[in-house]
C-alpha cells in the first residue's frame, strides 16, 4: 500500500510478525525486530499514472532492480523517470515493458 510520510508518498508493507508498518527499504520490522532484508516482496500497488493496480516485486537477491508492472528497473532508470510528466512517464513504461529496453 502507499502511504504519506513527510508530504511525500511511499510504498509500505506490513510486517508479517506483528502487523506493524513496515517501509520495504527497512531490513527488518523496528516494532518486533522481524527481519525483512532476505524476504521476496510481491506486492499489488495503485498506479495513478496508468490508473491501475499494478503488480511489484522487490527481490533482495537483486537489490537495486524493482519489477513493476512486468518491467524491470534499475535503480539509475527510476531515477532518470521522477523527472518525467505523467504522459512520457506513461509512455516510458509502456515502451519499456514491451521492448525491455533500458531508460537512457
Amino acid at each position: 500500500f502507499t502511504a504519506k510520510i513527510n508530504g511525500k508518498y511511499g510504498i509500505m508493507r506490513h510486517c508479517p510478525e506483528c502487523k506493524a508498518i513496515v517501509n520495504p527499504k527497512w531490513d527488518g520490522c523496528i516494532a518486533c525486530g522481524y527481519k525483512l532484508a532476505d524476504r521476496l516482496i510481491d506486492c499489488h500497488v495503485k498506479s495513478a499514472v496508468l490508473g491501475r493496480t499494478v503488480k511489484m516485486i522487490l527481490d533482495p537477491n537483486t537489490p537495486g532492480q524493482v519489477v513493476f508492472d512486468g518491467a524491470k528497473y534499475a535503480k539509475a532508470e527510476t531515477d532518470k523517470l521522477k523527472t518525467l510528466d505523467r504522459e512520457s512517464l506513461l509512455s516510458a513504461h509502456i515502451i519499456k515493458r514491451e521492448f525491455e529496453g533500458t531508460v537512457q
